[in-house]
């Protein structure tokens, strides 16, 4: 039987209240907490709580607080990347940002989604759905609030 991380990884539904997925959920929340409470001008820190949050960064990686990411490991960043306030990452599945993308307040980029059917809702199971739309090319420009 595949665990519940195995199965949202390979795009099926999965049980997203399992144990191990709910202290990987609650590591990256601590993590984000702490970010987001690190002076703006201790940037020693907040490159390194980055480090533990994103799974690969190019160089020149700015993200403005408020920040939420949740499976950060997901997530690869281009060079001369910047998020400014409110940007929410659900990457329960691989999102890829390309090289100089600059991001406006609120912008939510999302993995996660949850089954049409209410029969399914009531199993609380969700759906990691990877889509073109979470791969963002180099260069590319957001709008606010812009949900992807």
């Amino acid at each position: 039987m595949s665990t519940a991380r195995e199965l949202r990884d390979a795009g099926y539904l999965y049980d997203s209240s399992d144990f191990e997925l709910q202290a990987e959920y609650s590591r990256s929340r601590d993590l984000c907490f702490e970010y987001n409470h690190t002076m703006p001008s201790d940037l020693r820190r907040l490159r390194e709580l980055r480090k533990q949050i994103i799974g690969k960064m190019g160089l020149n990686i700015c993200i403005t607080p408020p920040f939420q990411c949740l499976c950060g490991y997901n997530v690869e960043l281009g060079n001369s990347f910047f998020a400014n306030h409110n940007l929410c990452l659900l990457a329960t599945a691989k999102v890829r940002i390309g090289d100089h993308v600059y991001i406006v307040p609120s912008v939510t980029i999302t993995c996660a989604t949850h089954p049409l059917y209410a029969e399914r809702r009531r199993q609380e199971l969700d759906l990691a759905a990877p889509s073109p739309f979470v791969t963002t090319s180099s260069s590319a420009p957001t709008a606010a609030p812009c949900p992807v």
